[in-house]
């Protein structure tokens, strides 16, 4: 198990608040409650999102020009921005499909957050 660098902490915590600042409030459409556990578990849910992205992007989009010069590049992004917000775009809609008959989701991921492993998984790599 390796751990990740402050850069790549840093990396995925910027992403994690692009996410959220676009699709923090379309997951209020699964279930509408505004307690701290539902509130908790959505966080966990983009935090997991980032995490995805950058297991999947972040050696592509160290640069952003390196990714535009990369055979791998499938949304053809004009910034890192865009790419963030395509990728949560299909996140959205995957999880939306995975997902819209579970009303207690949040609540579910919430009681994940909480216990000591997800918190030690979220800061190595695999």
């Amino acid at each position: 198990m390796c751990t990740q660098t402050q850069q790549q902490l840093d990396f995925i915590k910027m992403v994690a608040n692009r996410l959220a600042e676009k699709f923090f409030q379309s997951l209020f459409e699964l279930t509408q409650g505004k307690d701290y556990p539902t509130t908790i578990g959505r966080l966990a849910e983009i935090l997991d999102w980032a995490k995805e992205f950058y297991e999947q992007y972040y050696h592509k989009v160290s640069t952003l020009e390196n990714f535009r010069r990369s055979k791998d590049e499938i949304y053809n992004p004009e910034a890192l921005n865009d790419l963030i917000t395509v990728f949560g775009q299909e996140r959205l809609k995957i999880f939306f499909e995975k997902n819209a008959h579970s009303p207690n989701y949040f609540l579910e991921k919430y009681s994940a957050v909480t216990k000591k492993d997800y918190h030690e998984e979220f800061y190595s790599t695999n």
